[in-house]
């Protein structure tokens, strides 16, 4: 299931970022609990994984971009710092105040978000949780179209980091084509609902067919570009 957002306000704009980021967060990693075979193969070395405390997820924006130097379709590190903390502020439940958001109850729900600081691979990353690939037509782009094209790609492999263990957020200009049912640029941006977890199965994902995929969720990656797309204008 996606979910879309169309706003006018730059303040509002801000708003639905933070709102689109609580439905798309994900929890925990998947584990496979079945014996493997014995093998006398060489048992390869595991990835460098940081230790993160528990209900803390970590997240990676995929930043493309077509020219590197424009600083919309490549903002700096402190944006998605700045961004960052004000959902963890928001799930802290002091975000907003009474005033903000008049009747609107709040509660510390225990969770915080962090910028991932390793890659897939396990190797440190140069700006913690900021992954920039330059991608072909990511200035006017549309995202509809990116998640629901192929994760296996020459071009999407590498933005795709394993859903169980990141928040997978790609970044860049949604396409504009005014006056047609295609334009996205008043679109802040589209999102996925969360992707299963291993532990806590989500109501209706029962089955193990293609249309009920159910337990399959849990060891088997989706072969699009699940999670969320946020506009850079």
């Amino acid at each position: 299931m996606m979910l879309e957002a169309t706003l006018n306000t730059s303040f509002m704009k801000k708003i639905i970022l933070l709102f689109l980021l609580i439905l798309s967060f994900i929890v925990v990693g998947c584990k496979d609990e079945s014996i493997p075979e014995q093998s006398d193969d060489p048992i390869p070395e595991s990835p460098v994984v940081d230790f993160i405390p528990g209900r803390t997820i970590p997240v990676v924006f995929h930043v493309l971009y077509e020219d590197a130097s424009n600083p919309i379709q490549s903002p700096s590190e402190q944006l998605f710092k700045q961004r960052i903390g004000q959902m963890n502020r928001f799930y802290a439940a002091n975000l907003f105040t009474f005033s903000d958001i008049p009747g609107v109850p709040s509660r510390d729900v225990d969770i915080k978000f962090t910028l991932a600081n390793r890659d897939p691979e396990g190797n440190l990353l140069m700006e913690p949780g900021v992954h920039r690939v330059k991608y072909f037509k990511s200035s006017n782009m549309s995202a509809e179209g990116l998640l629901y094209s192929s994760s296996s790609t020459v071009e999407n492999k590498p933005i795709f980091w394993n859903p169980n263990r990141y928040v997978n957020i790609s970044l860049f200009s949604f396409l504009s084509s005014p006056g047609t049912e295609k334009d996205e640029s008043n679109v802040t941006g589209i999102s996925f609902l969360s992707y299963c977890t291993t532990t806590y199965p989500l109501v209706k994902l029962s089955g193990s067919d293609k249309e009920e995929p159910g337990e399959n969720y849990y060891t088997t990656l989706p072969d699009y570009m699940h999670g969320m797309a946020l506009n850079n204008i």
